[in-house]
């Protein structure tokens, strides 16, 4: 299913990944600013009914929840706490699917912004989707080194292959 480039959405989601000292890693951050942008500019095109930011991940890292410093984050950087969801239970990329899926479903809104990075947006897409949510990707560019890009490549296409394989 696509969504067509223009037009409303139900939100904005944004998958969480590595936090370090209760703060956003670098590509964790990279991903909260484009949310953030969008939030801002589809606030400024839609007037008072701005779209919820939904944060989703459930991981913990040094006992700090992923979706609990993205919610901070974003609520520091200007977008009202009251416009934040939080699912704070994932542990996975297809978990976030499912349960996203689920909280928005039961308010009847499928058409969501996915925000992730771009290494990670084809695989992340692929799960929304087959959850049944009609998504707009809006990938957060990543600048790591060529090592790093080339592993996380592949770990996205193994991801890919295993995901044939995961249970719904």
């Amino acid at each position: 299913m696509a969504v067509p480039e223009s037009g409303p959405l139900d939100a904005l989601v944004v998958l969480g990944c590595r936090v370090r000292a209760g703060r956003p890693s670098g590509t964790l951050e990279s991903r909260l600013e484009l949310a953030c942008r969008l939030a801002q500019a589809d606030q400024a095109q839609r007037g008072a009914s701005p779209p919820p930011v939904v944060v989703s991940g459930g991981r913990r890292w040094d006992g700090d929840r992923e979706a609990e410093v993205m919610a901070e984050w974003l609520e520091a950087h200007g977008v009202p706490r009251s416009r934040i969801i939080l699912e704070s239970e994932s542990l996975t990329t297809g978990q976030n699917a499912r349960k996203v899926s689920r909280l928005l479903g039961d308010r009847g809104w499928h058409r969501v912004g996915l925000v992730t990075s771009d290494f990670h947006m084809a695989r992340a897409t692929r799960l929304f989707r087959r959850e049944g949510m009609l998504v707009r990707p809006f990938p957060a560019r990543t600048e790591l080194g060529y090592l790093t890009m080339a592993r996380l490549a592949l770990r996205e296409i193994g991801a890919l292959l295993l995901g044939h394989f995961e249970p719904r």
